[in-house]
């Protein structure tokens, strides 16, 4: 079953790493994009990424009509949400991953992956943004909305699942 499949007829709780996620994850729930709308989120909202013991006593406890899944746009492979045991076998929890960073996104756009990936030694994503593109607030909020249109975005997206393969889901899953 697919993610998209998955998501039908659910409550998300969306929770993004960063102000850059929360920016590109907007975007697209406001553009109609996705596979959900925000009234499938709880509160018709995305989330900060936030610990487990923080979900469980917000948003895990409460009762809903609906089947809960979690939802975390994250970069890493490694960070695991480890829930309580009353909680743990109840909801599904899907990692949608923005690997290596959300900044990737960025390089994409300007053609520049393979200039990434030849001069990286131990350089992120935002480091090389930085330093080739003197993006200097990146992680800002509002800076990633105001940096791509849509199209360029769903295009970035699309590279961007390429890389990644068929296994990791990423935000480009998440689109209609």
């Amino acid at each position: 079953m697919s993610i998209k499949d998955t998501l039908q007829d659910k409550y998300i709780l969306c929770l993004c790493e960063g102000a850059a996620e929360l920016d590109i994850m907007n975007r697209l729930l406001d553009r109609n994009l996705l596979v959900f709308t925000r009234n499938d989120l709880i509160e018709e909202t995305l989330h900060h990424r936030k610990k487990a013991r923080d979900i469980e006593e917000r948003f895990l406890g409460l009762s809903y009509k609906k089947e809960v899944v979690i939802l975390r746009i994250i970069d890493s492979k490694n960070e695991q949400l480890k829930l309580g045991k009353a909680y743990k076998d109840r909801f599904e929890i899907f990692d949608v991953r923005t690997k290596p960073e959300i900044e990737i996104l960025i390089i994409i756009d300007m053609g520049d992956l393979e200039k990434f990936y030849k001069a990286k030694s131990k350089q992120k994503p935002s480091e090389f943004c930085k330093d080739r593109y003197k993006h200097k607030k990146m992680k800002q909020s509002g800076f990633m909305t105001e940096y791509f249109d849509d199209d360029r975005l769903v295009k970035a997206l699309k590279t961007h699942k390429k890389r990644c393969g068929k296994k990791v889901i990423t935000i480009y899953d998440l689109l209609k």
